[in-house]
């Protein structure tokens, strides 16, 4: 499986799982409405098993969505849904990502351009998870405004480091960003319940 039908089986996203698509190495046609076929030549860390179908992973899922042409909103959010849910090799869905990048607006091969794109699509961005947390509740009673404005003027600069990330480490660190935001804001609204005594 690959596509519409990849993400809805990776439970991201919300593309519909239909028409059903196939990746073949070999030419493929079927007579209903509901399969389709896709010809290419997939290698072997490209496709996973989910509930026992071979299926195409995560990257290469996003990469075949964007060939296809898919709302780029739409894609982003499955980037988003995909992060917040599981590991995503960032690094290698920017390599799958650079031959579309110049028919999508970017400059030709800059596949990491395309990446961070759908990244701010889909909500995972460096500059929305700061903003996460700087309108969260908790981190505003725990800190006084002048603090918070300090924090925020402080943090400035690693956030255009990670917005414009080029090396391997610097796309690993959004990764790692949004997985901490993510434990924060849930610590954070968790200490914000009364107490259930």
């Amino acid at each position: 499986m690959s596509g519409n039908t990849a993400a809805a089986l990776h439970g991201i996203g919300d593309l519909l799982p239909t028409p059903y698509v196939f990746t073949s190495a070999a030419r493929r046609q079927s007579q209903r409405p509901d399969i389709r076929f896709k010809r290419r030549l997939l290698v072997a860390d490209q496709i996973t098993l989910v509930a026992g179908i071979p299926t195409t992973g995560i990257e290469r899922t996003i990469a075949d969505l964007v060939q296809d042409k898919e709302d780029l909103s739409l894609v982003g959010d499955l980037v988003g849904d995909a992060l917040r849910s599981r590991t995503v090799q960032l690094d290698y869905l920017a390599a799958l990502l650079g031959p579309l990048a110049s028919r999508n607006g970017f400059t030709k091969d800059d596949g990491l351009a395309l990446m961070r794109k759908l990244l701010e699509l889909g909500h995972v961005d460096v500059a929305t998870q700061i903003q996460r947390v700087l309108s969260n509740p908790a981190w505003r009673s725990a800190t006084s405004p002048a603090d918070a404005a300090e924090r925020s003027g402080t943090l400035a600069k690693p956030i255009e480091a990670l917005r414009t990330a080029r090396s391997d480490d610097d796309i690993r660190s959004v990764q790692a960003l949004v997985k901490d935001v993510n434990s924060l804001q849930s610590l954070a609204t968790q200490s914000q319940e009364p107490n259930a005594d």
